[in-house]
């Protein structure tokens, strides 16, 4: 038995799945007191601090706080995925490829640079948004190298989130030479993705690093790639039950929690085609949402502030709540304007054959 392939409507959808999740995890993580997350590194005390703060109330806010960052574990394998798509009859010549992959993200990062400095700076006063862009000059010229995640004290300057723009740029350099391999290759570099990054995570480049570049991702890209050669794959039943067991005792243990990322993407491919149904009622939103998953995560991360900031000072779950869904609708129509502004630039030159099927979707 096989499942069905995911077409366009799918991968939207999952894309407003998982951006709905990230939004929620950026501005709900900052309300709560959890003092972490293990999402680039892993503390058993902040588990346990998850743990002892739950209720009943709390229970949404605490959840997206503490898990919602693994909605980035979807588009780590919708970019590896439709990329996959768009180039099976064809192998990407390397160099236009690059090209047409930096002509597609960097119209969208400069905008959504020009909107943190007149977020940041306006309330500063007429000159504000300059004086913000020269304070932090340094952060914002690293930032547009599209390499700043490789550098130590970068990786979450400016707006935490951003991390990801570099990040999948840099799997887009890889990723005409992962196209290429066979399923055996990817299962070998995957695996050796996996181990690296556990023993550079260990030894040399403690503190989450690793996660932050695309070789603490291989795995969820190779499966990715893996996913769209193989029309109506499916999860095993038995492999979905190891990869909910290794999930559990990742939040426990580190050693298994090297594993989360990928357990995580296991039980979201096992479990999306009940998800796709039950999410049906709301089809028509999420495939908006989804449409603008780009523009939203450019902008939420800085668009949070001052509202969480006030949910704080509330410190209600209703004040949580509310103050997250403001800021989520300020975000929404933020990125309208952004795609329509991209749509503008002489730089926007995403091509439509390939448009519908990315991770990180297009203008």
């Amino acid at each position: 038995m096989t499942g069905k392939p995911l077409d366009v409507t799918q991968t939207t959808l999952l894309k407003g799945v998982g951006i709905l999740a990230i939004v929620a995890h950026n501005f709900q993580y900052l309300v709560s007191d959890l003092p972490g997350v293990n999402e680039f590194v892993f503390e058993k005390e902040n588990f346990d601090r998850f743990l002892s703060g739950l209720t009943l109330l709390s229970f949404p806010r605490l959840f997206l706080a503490f898990f919602g960052h693994y909605g980035v574990q979807l588009f780590i394998f919708l970019s590896a995925y439709g990329l996959t798509l768009s180039f099976q009859k064809r192998v990407p010549s390397y160099g236009p490829f690059v090209l047409a992959r930096l002509q597609r993200l960097y119209p969208a990062f400069v905008l959504a640079i020009v909107a943190w400095a007149l977020w940041k700076g306006v309330p500063r006063g007429p000159m504000g948004p300059v004086d913000q862009v020269i304070e932090h000059g340094p952060s914002v010229l690293l930032k547009l190298t599209l390499f700043s995640n490789l550098v130590r004290g970068e990786q979450l300057s400016l707006v935490g989130p951003w991390w990801f723009l570099p990040f999948i740029f840099q799997f887009y350099l890889l990723f005409p030479l992962l196209f290429r391999l066979p399923t055996r290759g990817l299962a070998v570099v995957g695996t050796l993705g996996l181990a690296l990054t556990f023993a550079l995570n260990e030894t040399v480049l403690p503190g989450g690093f690793v996660l932050a570049t695309p070789l603490g991702h291989l795995p969820e890209f190779c499966v990715g790639i893996w996913w769209a050669k193989h029309p109506g794959a499916r999860v095993p039943g038995a492999l979905t039950v190891v990869a909910l067991l290794t999930f559990v005792a990742g939040n426990l243990e580190a050693h298994a929690w090297y594993l989360s990322h990928l357990c995580v993407l296991t039980l979201g491919l096992a479990s999306w085609p009940f998800v796709s149904r039950v999410l049906v009622p709301v089809q028509k939103p999420l495939l908006v949402i989804g449409g603008l998953s780009m523009q939203l995560f450019l902008v939420n991360g800085f668009m949070r502030s001052p509202l969480f900031e006030w949910a704080r000072v509330d410190g209600t779950e209703l004040a949580a709540g509310a103050w997250g869904l403001t800021s989520f609708a300020l975000c929404f129509y933020a990125a309208m304007l952004l795609r329509w502004l991209e749509g503008k630039l002489p730089l926007h030159a995403a091509t439509k054959d390939e448009s519908t099927q990315t991770g990180v979707p297009p203008p």
